[in-house]
């Protein structure tokens, strides 16, 4: 199936975080564009308690700060969270492919001060 950018839906998670993802999806897996413009989350730290994560690094900087050490990425980079995982990444025009296996649902993440 193909799905072209045109029918991608935009969301701002919160202000300096925005994904676009497509309403055609699978329970296997997810894959959403994203922005990072600042930090997500916000505050804090995140995880995703069900799911494994990969960021692929389309374009920019940041570094993702994690339980498992802080790492700067760049383009062309990937990184691999595992189910759990507690993070926070700070970006600067970071432009993400972010996958997720099984499918995200917003239920499945915590927010962590």
């Amino acid at each position: 199936m193909l799905v072209r950018k045109s029918d991608l839906k935009q969301a701002d998670v919160h202000p300096g975080f925005t994904i676009w993802r497509s309403e055609v999806g699978s329970k296997r897996m997810s894959v959403v564009l994203g922005l990072i413009e600042g930090s997500h989350p916000q505050s804090g730290r995140v995880a995703n308690m069900t799911c494994e994560e990969m960021y692929y690094v389309l374009e920019g900087e940041g570094t993702i700060f994690s339980e498992r050490g802080t790492f700067p990425i760049k383009k062309g980079d990937i990184y691999h969270f595992l189910p759990g995982e507690k993070f926070r990444t700070v970006g600067r025009k970071l432009k993400l492919v972010i996958v997720n296996s099984p499918s995200w649902t917003e239920e499945q993440v915590t927010y962590f001060k």
